[in-house]
């Protein structure tokens, strides 16, 4: 329907609805984008068939954060579709994975800055950070899959465990601030993600205690998420049948890997609290800025235990708060088997197919 109406065609310049069209449009992109990755479909929509310039400032009527952290959504949706599908078609060149390297980088050093110091001058600062803090997943995500094991049971490269254990130091914080009602369906193909270069890491012995509990925390985040999205149930029910099998694999021989200076960048102004492997691998120079140990926030009991993710609803004997949400719909699930993806896989199936 897009582009029938011709939402694909740059309006022209003294359109007066000019900014709207092109925000549609790229919001368009951005979903079409975030569900390929999702359910591993190609992307419906091909921008060599758009000339529909890039999203700015001017397309929207006040300059504010809420338009600055559109523009850095639709930056990373777009290199995370393009990073998917480059795997997806086993088109990853060392050349093309230069280049989203290069561009990934680009934005994070570009805009991040940028949207953390608008943050704290929002009357709503809580809620931007946890916006702020959905894109970072995203990057860390994008730079998981593009360092990922060349082949399964291989030794996996220092940048993806370091990005998988980012993300799951977000994802506690997400877990321990209950602000995972908040988070949309494809968030739960990060954690599996993430969970499978967790379990790479769990093969490490001065990994190993690290590594299970931020898989624990990925399992019991996708619990959670599970309760609104059925689309976290199959990575959760992967991710255990994975673990099992790890297992029974025996640890790699030899120590972890380490970064090396190139990889190292892509990490330089994150806060190295979030990485609980860093310590180990990621060479932290300041000692103050990385974890010396672990709090659990879970155990593996807890994942089986749905009392326990009812006690982080609601005290004993208190009504949990529904937060206004309706009740659960599954057709407003994009990655079930009620929506346009119907045909494909479980939500992030497909990372275990290449």
């Amino acid at each position: 329907m897009a582009f029938q109406i011709g939402l694909h065609k740059e309006p022209s310049p003294n359109s007066r609805d000019r900014g709207f069209r092109r925000r549609l449009w790229w919001s368009l992109v951005v979903r079409d984008n975030i569900i390929s990755v999702g359910v591993g479909r190609p992307r419906t929509i091909n921008l060599r068939d758009s000339d529909v310039l890039p999203p700015s400032l001017n397309d929207f009527p006040v300059n504010n954060f809420k338009s600055q952290l559109f523009l850095a959504y639709c930056t990373i949706s777009r290199l995370l579709g393009d990073t998917v599908e480059s795997h997806l078609r086993k088109e990853i060149s060392r050349q093309r994975q230069v280049d989203l390297e290069n561009a990934v980088y680009r934005w994070a050093k570009q805009v991040i800055p940028r949207l953390r110091s608008s943050v704290a001058d929002q009357d709503d600062a809580a809620i931007c950070n946890l916006e702020v803090q959905q894109l970072l997943v995203m990057y860390f995500v994008v730079l998981t899959i593009l360092h990922r094991s060349p082949t399964p049971g291989s030794v996996p490269p220092a940048a993806s465990l370091v990005a998988s254990s980012f993300i799951a130091g977000i994802y506690e914080e997400f877990l321990l601030r209950d602000e995972l009602r908040y988070l949309g369906p494809v968030f739960a193909f990060y954690p599996l993600c993430a969970g499978l270069s967790l379990l790479s890491s769990c093969r490490y012995a001065n990994l190993q205690s690290t590594a299970e509990h931020e898989l624990t925390v990925m399992k019991l985040c996708l619990q959670k998420l599970s309760e609104r999205w059925l689309s976290a149930v199959g990575p959760l029910r992967a991710l255990n049948k994975l673990t099992e099998k790890i297992r029974e694999l025996g640890p790699f021989e030899g120590p972890s890997p380490t970064l090396d200076p190139d990889a190292a960048s892509f990490f330089e102004g994150f806060d190295t609290k979030l990485c609980k492997q860093w310590q180990a691998i990621g060479h932290c120079s300041d000692p103050t800025s990385g974890n010396t140990g672990i709090t659990p926030t879970c155990t593996m009991a807890d994942i089986q235990d749905p009392d326990t993710l009812r006690s982080l609803d609601a005290p004993p004997g208190q009504q949990a708060d529904t937060y206004d949400f309706a009740s659960l719909d599954v057709s407003l699930d994009p990655f079930s088997n009620n929506w346009e993806g119907a045909g494909f896989d479980w939500s992030g199936s497909w990372l275990l197919n290449i």
